[in-house]
């Protein structure tokens, strides 16, 4: 009805289609791209089937809710598929439409949705709707046949002979109490988890300098971005925090299917974009694309190019030591059993840069600090192919004799852990 109404009242040349779940996913998405894929004007008519597990935020900028549910989550839900990241608008515009003469529209709005939105203001999260799913539909029933919209062009409505009102009043009452509770005891556990007063300052600086750490800022992003895709011999211009890229049917092939792009882009790596700029992030898509890409050109055969941008194994000669030393990127492996949970385990991963001199059965490692510079070192002279061959022959003598070390290192028995490693020889001056 409603995609039928709107193709009535909208001009021709606005596109209208309507997705409800009698179609198979696959045929969803693919109506959704016939869409949008030729841009100008559409409009999205959906069920609630599109409201979990589909990225509409490529090719929609606004959400109008026509029908109120009784779920305010529902409708987060809704709004999440468009107002989430990757969305390149400054703004995304939500309508909540409701008819002004509808007193069950009015007691949802009311009772539930900016109820549950102060909530969530207030506390910065959710707090669910108390009572199962027939009590508060039995509620909103109750309190729309007490509800008087009065107002500036708005009449009462349903003046029923029979006065049931103090009963209405007393199921809406009751919904607002326990929601209220279950607020205030949310806020009284998330005092009670959060508290700043049992914290240690320079415990939570050191953490989150270490975080930072591991996982890398805008300027960490920037540098991988930039040196990735000279590497590759993609034409790029970089100017303040921004890198113009020029794609191209010479860019290999298969690194435009991994960043997902096939044409010129602008990106960003710090918000705010501008309009046009592709946001490039550490868990932006363009940037996991390009991290796979170079990873799968390092280390698996069949997928390398001419002129791969990484390898799994070097030799450079720099400045940076002053004897022979062997870099590993290593990736430890634990299985962690918390106290209390007998026969359950979690399984987690680190990856560590470590560096050492001198022979691999007895080898003298480096601190975390020398083994980060050894990772930045930069080459001082090219090296002919029979230097590095030497040294890579030594290398993976080297290389069966470490994990005994490496698991010294991890402070774990002998075995109790597996590594996999990328070496690195750097030879002194």
């Amino acid at each position: 009805m409603v995609l039928r109404e709107l193709r009535k009242a909208l001009p021709e040349k606005i596109r209208i289609e309507s997705i409800t779940g009698a179609l198979p996913p696959s045929e969803r998405e693919a109506r959704i791209e016939a869409l949008t894929k030729d841009g100008g004007e559409y409009v999205l008519v959906c069920t609630d089937c599109l409201s979990e597990g589909v990225n509409l935020q490529h090719a929609f900028s606004a959400v109008i809710h026509y029908d109120l549910c009784w779920n305010p989550t529902r409708h987060e839900q809704r709004e999440g598929r468009v107002d989430r990241f990757g969305q390149e608008r400054k703004q995304v515009q939500v309508i909540t439409y409701f008819g002004s003469d509808n007193p069950i529209d009015g007691v949802i709005l009311d009772v539930l949705i900016r109820k549950h939105k102060r909530i969530k203001s207030d506390l910065g999260v959710t707090v669910a709707v108390p009572g199962s799913s027939e009590k508060i539909a039995e509620t909103l029933f109750e309190g729309a046949l007490f509800k008087e919209m009065a107002g500036a062009g708005r009449a009462a409505q349903l003046a029923l002979p029979l006065d049931i009102g103090d009963e209405g009043r007393a199921e809406v009452q009751g919904l607002h109490s326990q929601w209220d509770k279950a607020a205030e005891r949310e806020t009284k556990r998330r005092r009670s988890r959060f508290a700043q007063d049992a914290l240690d300052k320079d415990a939570v600086a050191a953490e989150l300098a270490s975080v930072r750490e591991a996982i890398g800022g805008a300027e960490d992003v920037a540098r991988f971005v930039c040196e990735s895709l000279q590497v590759a011999k993609v034409p790029t211009h970089e100017f303040q925090g921004a890198i113009d890229c020029t794609l191209s049917a010479e860019t290999p092939r298969s690194l435009r299917q991994a960043i997902g792009l096939d044409d010129p882009f602008k990106g960003r790596f710090e918000w705010p974009l501008r309009d046009g700029d592709v946001y490039l992030g550490r868990t932006s898509p363009v940037v996991e694309g390009l991290a796979s890409w170079v990873l799968d050109q390092a280390l698996d055969p069949v997928a390398r190019e001419a002129g791969a941008p990484a390898a799994r194994t070097g030799v450079i000669a720099s400045h940076s030591v002053g004897e022979r030393t062997t870099l590993l990127v290593t990736r430890f492996r634990y299985h962690l059993t918390p106290p209390g949970r007998a026969g359950e385990t979690f399984f987690c991963e680190e990856i560590v840069p470590l560096a050492y001199r001198g022979d691999p059965n007895a080898p003298e490692w480096l601190s975390p600090a020398d083994a980060a510079a050894a990772l930045a070192a930069m080459p001082s002279k090219n090296l002919v192919k029979t230097a590095i061959d030497q040294q890579l022959d030594v290398l993976a003598d080297d290389y069966g004799l470490l994990p005994v070390s490496l698991n010294r290192v991890a402070g774990a028995p002998d075995g109790a852990r597996w590594f996999g490693a990328i070496g690195l020889t750097i030879r002194p001056r």
